[in-house]
């Protein structure tokens, strides 16, 4: 074959040439899920998903965890509580109490950005683009969320009492109504107490989750938002009024809390199965 004369190699299939990225490249990130698209807890599975916090803090995390389901609060807003807001300058813990509107989401207003000269503009045009960017139409200011009044059940207060002794021995003589609620066991700057961060609440309810076997719990569909999903969810399947649930949660339009409601991966691939096992029927009849 070698003296045919003929090059063998030229029936080969020809190697096309491959980039070869440096090692010093970063590997590409995940795509993050947006925290309304993650699916929310039910009913049974609260006490199984609290039940797997366990350590020292497990007191501490089942309560934060628990009562996210039960109040709605967004991270920043949760943690944000001291002992103030639950506890009397007596001691005994209230029945109820209010997050006022600069601790809520939408606390700080936005600085009006000048719109852009549109492409058809003229002083004789009324559409709403043209009025905007001459002045003659003012946007509408954004108005302060309204505070949220929320409860203390009777059957959360011993839970509560219990941590709140806890953070009584340990901070001691430093104890005071403007401790934070969720103690982190770090201190800040200068030993001042601190709560506990967003991060390291997400890294809470991670850890938890990835120890729950139940059936339809796929691990990855839950976060720190499905606390507060989780109520939403049952206000409106309970009451059937989503504007209910929109004043509960906080949202700013019912819109929102409908698309809140819906987007949700586990909703969605019950929906998928129910389609595709409907479309499967029609086609073998």
């Amino acid at each position: 074959m070698c003296g045919s004369g003929t090059n063998w190699w030229s029936g080969l299939t020809p190697i096309t040439k491959q980039r070869i990225l440096p090692l010093e490249t970063p590997a590409p990130k995940r795509p993050k899920r947006k925290p309304s698209a993650r699916a929310a807890f039910r009913l049974d599975e609260i006490p199984v998903v609290a039940d797997a916090m366990t350590g020292m803090y497990a007191l501490r995390n089942r309560l934060l965890f628990r009562r996210n389901t039960v109040w709605g609060l967004r991270a920043h807003e949760r943690l944000s509580m001291t002992i103030f807001d639950i506890c009397h300058p007596g001691g005994a813990i209230k029945d109820s109490f209010v997050i006022t509107s600069h601790r809520l989401k939408g606390r700080k207003p936005k600085d009006p950005t000048p719109p852009k000269q549109p492409d058809h503009y003229s002083e004789a045009c009324h559409c709403p683009k043209c009025t905007l960017y001459d002045g003659r139409h003012q946007p509408k200011k954004r108005l302060p969320p309204a505070e949220r009044h929320l409860l203390i059940l009777p059957e959360m207060k011993p839970l509560l009492q219990q941590w709140l002794d806890a953070i009584l021995r340990r901070v001691d003589a430093d104890y005071s109504l403007d401790i934070p609620l969720w103690l982190s066991r770090k201190r800040g700057k200068g030993g001042v107490w601190k709560a506990i961060s967003r991060q390291q609440y997400w890294h809470i309810v991670v850890e938890a989750r990835k120890k729950v076997r139940l059936p339809d719990f796929d691990r990855h569909d839950f976060g720190t938002h499905s606390g507060p999903k989780a109520i939403a969810t049952q206000i409106v399947k309970d009451t059937g009024d989503i504007t209910a649930a929109e004043h509960y949660i906080g949202h700013a339009s019912s819109a929102m809390t409908d698309n809140y409601n819906r987007a949700d991966p586990r909703k969605q691939r019950e929906i998928g199965l129910k389609s595709a096992r409907w479309r499967w029927a029609q086609s073998a009849a």
